[in-house]
């Protein structure tokens, strides 16, 4: 599993989640499964952060909270030169997706920016660090064929640079060879 935003990102930093089957990756982990070099990273900006903050301030009960403050993608250029030395990533997994994949229309977030007017910026800088991760890999010459995401609850599959990119909905699955 790799941290949403709406995820505390402390059980993926300290992979709190560990079973056979399933568990939590810290972002900038590579998996190596079925002949695939993965990259996962995760995070993305909570649209309903100011509904969730008030939420948590009312409603806090041992310390369970429903927003963290970094909730936000990072760019780690460091991590990302360490793994070029060591393999070759194929595959990305992402919550959020580089700012030229789907979603692009930004029209569902007006009523948010309303109550939180750092909410397009926040985004666009979302966006931006995945284009980051993006330049990265593609100038190190990683051969990324495939790169999964969610974040916003559709499906959508095109393919841009040589790269399938795919928006998962909610338990959607994907099989790749």
């Amino acid at each position: 599993m790799i941290r949403g935003n709406h995820d505390d990102p402390a059980y993926f930093k300290e992979e709190r989640i560990h079973h056979e089957r399933f568990r939590c990756i810290p972002d900038y982990s590579v998996i190596q499964a079925c002949g695939h070099n993965i990259l996962c990273v995760g995070g993305a900006v909570s649209i309903d952060r100011n509904y969730r903050k008030k939420h948590d301030s009312k409603h806090l009960r041992s310390g369970v909270a429903s927003y963290w403050a970094d909730e936000m993608p990072i760019y780690d250029k460091e991590k990302l030169d360490s793994i070029s030395e060591e393999l070759k990533i194929d595959t990305v997994i992402t919550h959020t997706a580089p700012s030229f994949c789907e979603l692009i229309l930004k029209d569902g977030l007006t009523e948010w920016a309303e109550l939180d007017p750092d909410i397009p910026e926040d985004c666009a800088k979302e966006r931006e660090t995945m284009d980051q991760i993006f330049t990265h890999l593609k100038s190190a010459g990683h051969p990324v064929s495939h790169w999964y995401y969610g974040h916003f609850h559709q499906s959508w599959n095109f393919e841009i640079d040589g790269i399938l990119f795919s928006m998962l909905d909610i338990l959607e699955f994907k099989e790749t060879h």
